[in-house]
Order: C-alpha cells, then sequence, then structure tokens
C-alpha cells in the first residue's frame, strides 16, 4: 500500500500568490479604464454645457440688439417723421437693422444678430398731435 502525502502546506501558499500576481494588474487596468470613462463623460457634458450656455448669451444679446434698434427707431422717430431705418453697430459683433414703413402707422422692424443668432422684433407706433404712442411691441419667430 503506498501512503501518499499532500505537499507542504507552505510550498502551495507560494504557488497560490504566485500564479495571483498578474491579477492585481488586470484590476488595476480595469479601474483606470473606468475613471478614464468617468472623466471623458464628464468633460464631454461639461464642453456640451459651455457652448450651450454660450448660445443662449448670443441670442439674448441678438434680442437686445433688436430691442434697442427698436427703441433707436422710436428716438429717430419724434426727432424726423421720414426716418426709414438705418443698421446700429452696437459692438463688433452685435448689430441691429432697422426698417421704417410709413402708411397710417408706423412699423419699425429691428433684426439683431450676435454671432450666429438673430432675432426679430416689430413695433407699431402712432404718430398723433407730436406724441409718439406705441400700439404694439412683439417678437416674430422666423
Amino acid at each position: 500500500m503506498l501512503l501518499i502525502f499532500p505537499p507542504p502546506l507552505e510550498s502551495v501558499k507560494n504557488n497560490f500568490f504566485y500564479n495571483r500576481k498578474g491579477q492585481t494588474l488586470i484590476t488595476l487596468l480595469v479601474f483606470m479604464l473606468v475613471a478614464i470613462s468617468i472623466m471623458a463623460t464628464s468633460v464631454s457634458i461639461i464642453i456640451s454645457n459651455s457652448q450651450s450656455t454660450r448660445g443662449t448669451g448670443q441670442s439674448m444679446e441678438a434680442y437686445y440688439a433688436a430691442e434697442a434698434g427698436i427703441e433707436n427707431a422710436s428716438l429717430q422717430l419724434l426727432r424726423n417723421s421720414e426716418y426709414t431705418g438705418e443698421k446700429l453697430y452696437i459692438s463688433d459683433m452685435v448689430t441691429a437693422d432697422i426698417i421704417a414703413t410709413h402708411s397710417a402707422q408706423y412699423v419699425v422692424t429691428s433684426t439683431g444678430k450676435s454671432g450666429s443668432f438673430t432675432r426679430v422684433i416689430q413695433a407699431t407706433f402712432d404718430y398723433t398731435n407730436n406724441v409718439l404712442g406705441v400700439i404694439s411691441w412683439k417678437e416674430i419667430y422666423q
């Protein structure tokens, strides 16, 4: 009868840990991949929000430019009843194109532009007895 003795416990422990050395590297790589994915997603969200905020700002600048054009046209109409419009430069990138038409009432259309955004406001004025009254003031969506 042959007796089979198990190998000493010390050699089994060393063999067990020796075979698992590469597992730490793989675990580290998985965690790094997850961290890089989270960071890349965060950066793309930040960039998207930044572009959206810039677009909102330019849209508001265009709206305020259009309003400034209407205000300018109302002052010009008080000074000169034959005023037909002009191009108003607010800054290097922000302008307002003003068109005033005369019939029974004055209709002023102001187109504000900022970057790639355009907003249009139209106002109707009545000029009687040297008083300029606002009949309507609305934004026109294109």
